[in-house]
């Protein structure tokens, strides 16, 4: 049976515990469009806001509605989500920074 993006999108709440407000807002789409979505069996969005929503979730739009990532990933995201912007930006940064050879062990 084919997945719909209303069925990933409450699939991804649920096993992130991410409130809508949030994704909404991180995402930079319409909370009230986002309830929607959410409240309204049948409803959906256009795809500019299905991408944003996706990559809020760290999926491009096909891997988020089939699924097809591992537990894994979901797990880092929600707890990525869960830093404050100041520790996103060390993260990124640390992530970005050269390798210092000497600590590659």
């Amino acid at each position: 049976m084919a997945k719909t993006f209303r069925d990933a999108f409450l699939a991804h709440l649920e096993r992130t515990g991410t409130p809508v407000k949030r994704v909404a807002e991180e995402a930079g789409v319409s909370y009230e469009q986002l309830k929607k979505l959410k409240g309204r069996e049948g409803s959906s969005t256009n795809v500019e806001d299905a991408v944003k929503i996706a990559r809020y979730f760290g999926y491009s739009l096909d891997e988020f509605i089939e699924d097809r990532t591992v537990q894994d990933r979901a797990e880092i995201v929600s707890l990525y989500n869960q830093l404050t912007p100041r520790e996103r930006a060390i993260l990124r940064a640390a992530g970005s920074a050269d390798r210092d050879p000497a600590l590659e062990g």
